[in-house]
C-alpha cells in the first residue's frame, strides 16, 4: 500500500450528457468542487438538442468538452475513457452527483494497489434532490452477481484505467444495462472493494433511464447479457448455477415489461423463470419484483405529484 498522503493519482471522470439541462450543472459542479485536488473532468455532449451545450460551455475552462453527434452512452463513455489521462477513471450520469469528499475517499481505498475497482453507498434522491433513502451496498461477490444478478456496484464507482485497456469498454449495442454486462465481464478477474460510506446520489425521475418505461428490446437485454456471459467466459465453476442465472434474468426482464405496461409479456417472463428454476418461485425477492413491476412507477409518480401539490398549497 502506498503512503496515503503521497498517493494522489490523476482521476478522470466522464460525464456523458444528452438533453440533461435540468440537472447537468449540479453534476458538473459536484466534480469541480471535490476536495480531492487531482481530477480531470471530461464532458461529452452527446448530440443534445436542449440548452445542455450552453450550460456545458460555461465550464470549458475547467473541463475538457467534447461535442459530437448522438452515439449513445456506452460509445460516449468508451470515447471518454480512451481520452482520459488518469490512472483511475470513473463516470457520472448527467442527473446524478458526487458528494464533495467522494473521490478523496475512493482514492484512499485504492491506495492499496491490489484494489482494481471500488464503489460506495449512495443516496436515492427524487427529482428535487430530496433523499428518498440511503442505499447501503454490500461486499462484492462474483457468485452472487452471476447467480442472482445481484450487482452492488452503483453510482460513484472508480476503476483503474488498465482495466479498460485490458478488457475494452462497455458493449455499445446495449442501452439498458451496459454496466451490468461490463461488471460480469471484468470483475471475475479483478479485486473489487466496497467503501462503506455514502459518497454519491442517484436520481429517479420520470425521464431517467432506470425509471422510464422501456422498449421490449431493452427489457430483454438482461437475458442476452447472461447468455453472452456464460458463452464468452470460462465459467465452468458456475455452470451449476446456469438455470438459476437465467431464471433471475427472466424475472428482471419481466419486472421491466410490467413497468412499461406490457403485462402479458411481463407475467410470461415470470412464469418462464419459475419453470426454469422452481425454487425462485418461493423467494420473497421474486414477489417484491413482481409487485414493484406492477405498481412502482405509478406509485412514485403519484407520490411526487401529491408532494408537489402539498408544497404548493403550503406557500
Amino acid at each position: 500500500m502506498k503512503n496515503d498522503d503521497d498517493y494522489r493519482p490523476l482521476v478522470s471522470i466522464i460525464i456523458c450528457v444528452y438533453n440533461g439541462q435540468r440537472y447537468v450543472r449540479t453534476a458538473i459542479e459536484s466534480i469541480l468542487s471535490q476536495s480531492y485536488p487531482n481530477i480531470e473532468l471530461i464532458i461529452i455532449n452527446d448530440g443534445s438538442t436542449d440548452s445542455s451545450p450552453q450550460i456545458i460551455n460555461e465550464f470549458k475552462e475547467r473541463a475538457i468538452v467534447v461535442n459530437q453527434e448522438n452515439i449513445g452512452q456506452p460509445a460516449s463513455l468508451n470515447k471518454g475513457w480512451s481520452l482520459a489521462r488518469g490512472e483511475i477513471v470513473g463516470y457520472l450520469s448527467d442527473d446524478d452527483f458526487f458528494h464533495s469528499n467522494a473521490i478523496k475517499e475512493l482514492v484512499l481505498a485504492m491506495s492499496d494497489e491490489s484494489i482494481d475497482i471500488c464503489y460506495p453507498n449512495f443516496d436515492l434522491i427524487d427529482p428535487n434532490s430530496k433523499v428518498i433513502r440511503e442505499i447501503v451496498s454490500r461486499r462484492f461477490c462474483y457468485s452472487k452477481l452471476i447467480r442472482h444478478i445481484d450487482n452492488p456496484i452503483g453510482p460513484g464507482v472508480l476503476f483503474r484505467k488498465k482495466i479498460f485497456e485490458n478488457f475494452g469498454g462497455w458493449r455499445e449495442d446495449l442501452i439498458q444495462m451496459p454496466d451490468l454486462a461490463y461488471w460480469l465481464k471484468v470483475t471475475k478477474f479483478c479485486n473489487v472493494q466496497w467503501v462503506n460510506k455514502n459518497l454519491a446520489a442517484f436520481r429517479v425521475h420520470n425521464n431517467s433511464q432506470t425509471f422510464e418505461g422501456v422498449s421490449k428490446a431493452r427489457a430483454d437485454e438482461v437475458i442476452s447479457i447472461i447468455d453472452t456471459t456464460y458463452n464468452d467466459l470460462d465459467l465452468s465453476e458456475y455452470n451449476e448455477y446456469l438455470n438459476e442465472s437465467k431464471s433471475n434474468a427472466l424475472f428482471i426482464s419481466g419486472q421491466l415489461h410490467l413497468r412499461a405496461g406490457r403485462y402479458i409479456i411481463g407475467i410470461s417472463r415470470f412464469y418462464r423463470g419459475s419453470l426454469l428454476f422452481w425454487k425462485n418461485s418461493f423467494s420473497m425477492k421474486t414477489y417484491r419484483m413482481l409487485i414493484n413491476g406492477l405498481i412502482n412507477r405509478k406509485l412514485h409518480s403519484f407520490l411526487w405529484s401529491a408532494k408537489k401539490f402539498l408544497e404548493m398549497g403550503s406557500k
